[in-house]
């Protein structure tokens, strides 16, 4: 999504818009990236502790169930 965003603000270029305009709309749209990538680097993460959590209750109650 960000990068046809990008390819939209770059065509703007050709048209009447300042490049300073262009220039820091793209600067905000690199921060808007990063961010959306910690973000979502983050929620892999948790994701994985949850599986992991969930895997170690279920090998608990199975080995619970057994006994």
């Amino acid at each position: 999504m960000i990068t046809e965003i990008r390819r939209a603000v770059t065509s703007l270029g050709a048209k009447q818009v300042s490049n300073e305009h262009l220039e820091r709309y793209l600067k905000e749209l690199n921060r808007v990236q990063l961010f959306a990538n910690e973000k979502w680097a983050s929620l892999q993460t948790d994701a994985s502790r949850i599986d992991k959590r969930a895997r170690l209750i279920e090998q608990h109650l199975i080995a619970k169930e057994k006994s």
